[in-house]
């Protein structure tokens, strides 16, 4: 697993929620510099704890198994390139001048997104016709 790109991706998710570190620290019952901490990829060997992996992964409301596969994204084929964006998203980017690292781990949450979106989608109607029989 590789904890930077999760660490990234935990920020990236708070930030998309409007949370600052601080705000996002209470709503966790955890302290800012906890939330550094985890952000910056700073604790020993790179290994969030798994009780505040779990308590981030609530209030992201996403499952811990789902938010530790975001560092897994490359042995899962979530990696893009910049060379996958169009003419136009390519001339964006340049305009904004977006960091390739952070845009990279942005479009890499919004796949891993999309296929967890896809499989929720398929074990719903999974249930709804096992409900109908």
């Amino acid at each position: 697993m590789d904890n930077q790109i999760l660490s990234n991706h935990i920020r990236l998710l708070r930030t998309a929620k409007g949370y600052s570190q601080d705000g996002f620290a209470k709503l966790c019952k955890l302290t800012q510099s906890q939330i550094s901490k985890v952000e910056r990829n700073g604790y020993k060997n790179g290994v969030i704890p798994k009780n505040i992996l779990e308590t981030i992964s609530n209030a992201l409301e996403i499952s811990t198994d789902a938010l530790a596969a975001y560092g897994n994204q490359k042995d899962n084929n979530f990696n893009i390139s910049l060379s996958s964006l169009s003419t136009d998203e390519r001339k964006l980017y340049d305009a904004l001048d977006l960091d390739k690292d952070l845009l990279e781990q942005l479009m890499s949450t919004m796949a891993m997104l999309i296929k967890l979106n896809d499989s929720y989608r398929i074990r719903l109607q999974e249930c709804e016709q096992g409900k109908s029989k």
